[in-house]
């Protein structure tokens, strides 16, 4: 979200691709998509044929422009990732 939302105009969306998906990542996604602009608007979980796993689309869609302190610097993001509630 931290590297896709900033390069999105509002009104687009962002479809996020993953494996395990839990409920507290959820809340972290929430958060930090609203200090980029975006929002949740779905979560769409799937079987694949082949080998039976559970994936998730993670569906943002932006609200409102991002701040101009994103994106971040490279790597920035994976040491203070945003949504962290300390």
């Amino acid at each position: 979200a931290a590297y896709a939302l900033p390069l999105v105009k509002v009104g687009g969306t962002v479809v996020l691709y993953r494996g395990q998906w839990s409920a507290a990542e959820a809340e972290q996604l929430e958060r930090a998509s609203a200090l980029l602009g975006g929002k949740v608007s779905a979560t769409v979980a799937v079987v694949t044929p082949w080998s039976g796993a559970q994936r998730h689309f993670i569906y943002l869609t932006k609200e409102k422009p991002t701040p101009n302190d994103f994106p971040r610097a490279i790597g920035v993001p994976r040491q203070h990732p945003l949504g962290v509630v300390d």
